[in-house]
């Protein structure tokens, strides 16, 4: 008995030692449906991978850029799933990724990956696990969607149109919040870029206010973006309604200082042409092809 033991963990042994490396090739590849319903990539498919000995994820992903990842990334925001897992051919750039993810979600998000390398007894490269944590960087987060959602109930019925119902959003917001003049610089003034800020408290800047409209306009089913110029250091939104993508600065429309319950419509529900007009924003080349670039990929 104890040589039949000894046997038969030596062949063990030996069979660890020639195992081989695993091939991303020649893995099975699945799709996975996004209902057709979904607020983000609606109908569009994702690309999962068999599991294998090495990864402890239940989920694997296959992505061949960083737009894939960007996908994968949105979907698993959107179901509230804050790590993932994935395999590639190539080396991805997480800056590329978290800038276009600030474009679609109202927060601040740190990424961070980790990388775990397996290797046989020769030190031959049998596996590299690639793994995403995501953070938001906002405490009130789920505070603030809560909110979201409980104004536009009290806002929107199902039988507006879409664009009453972004008119809805505009002026909820305005009236029930103050623009606070501050410098880019001013560390104390950091909590004024989010959504909560605005939501919860009733101030904020323009990051904050475009976040807080990017969230109602989820809760209404409303597709929204959010915009970023350098050139002026300021943020709006680009929205979907019945008359295709529009430019909305919640924030310009807001009179400063406050003047309560008093709302502007200035830059509500402008095509392209009349919103840069007068030179008043400016958006350039590279800014605008990305944002549009992400308007149609995902929704």
């Amino acid at each position: 008995m104890k040589k039949w033991l000894f046997f038969t963990s030596l062949w063990l042994l030996c069979a660890c030692s020639f195992q081989l490396p695993y091939d991303v090739h020649k893995a099975v590849q699945s799709p996975l449906e996004i209902p057709n319903d979904a607020y983000h990539l609606a109908g569009q498919s994702l690309t999962l991978l068999e599991g294998n000995e090495f990864e402890d994820a239940p989920v694997l992903y296959y992505v061949r850029d960083e737009k894939d990842l960007t996908k994968v990334l949105q979907y698993s925001f959107d179901q509230r799933q804050y790590e993932i897992a994935y395999q590639s051919e190539k080396v991805m750039d997480l800056d590329v990724v978290a800038a276009d993810l600030s474009l679609l979600n109202p927060f601040d998000i740190s990424l961070t990956q980790s990388d775990t390398t397996y290797t046989n007894q020769r030190d031959e490269l049998l596996y590299t696990s690639h793994h995403i944590k995501a953070e938001i960087l906002d405490d009130r987060y789920e505070e603030a969607r809560s909110e979201a959602k409980r104004r536009v109930e009290e806002l929107i019925d199902d039988s507006m149109r879409d664009e009453a119902k972004i008119t809805a959003i505009h002026n909820d917001i305005i009236i029930h919040s103050r623009y606070v003049k501050t410098s880019a610089d001013d560390s104390k003034a950091q909590g004024l870029f989010q959504a909560s800020t605005v939501l919860l408290d009733g101030k904020g800047v323009c990051t904050g206010y475009s976040r807080a409209f990017m969230l109602m306009a989820e809760a209404a089913d409303i597709p929204a973006l959010y915009v970023s110029a350098a050139a002026m250091n300021h943020g709006w939104n680009y929205v979907y309604d019945e008359q295709g993508w529009r430019h909305i600065d919640v924030t310009w429309d807001d009179p400063f200082p406050d003047q309560g319950d008093h709302v502007s419509t200035a830059f509500l529900h402008m095509d392209e042409a009349a919103f840069f007009e007068s030179d008043s924003h400016q958006w350039d080349s590279s800014e605008q092809a990305k944002t549009k670039e992400l308007a149609e990929q995902f929704f």
